[in-house]
């Protein structure tokens, strides 16, 4: 029973460091995909707005959502 706190520990890491590269792999998704969506035939104003959106709104509304104390 005394191994039963380190393998929780183990588990906690392992899952924290696989959520911080998945964090990590879909914003850099996102960036392609906004890269993609933006490309010099689309510069529209319906399109334009987009990227700041994204980047000034979304993305600091998110960290907002996460738990306390990360």
């Amino acid at each position: 029973m005394a191994e039963a706190p380190k393998a929780a520990q183990f588990l906690t890491v392992s899952l924290l460091n696989f959520n911080y590269q998945l964090e990590h792999l879909l914003e850099a998704g996102v960036v392609v995909i906004l890269g993609g969506v933006l490309t010099r035939a689309y510069w529209t104003f319906e399109v334009f707005w987009l990227a700041p959106l994204l980047l000034l709104v979304v993305r600091p509304l998110s960290g907002l959502a996460r738990p306390p104390g990360e």
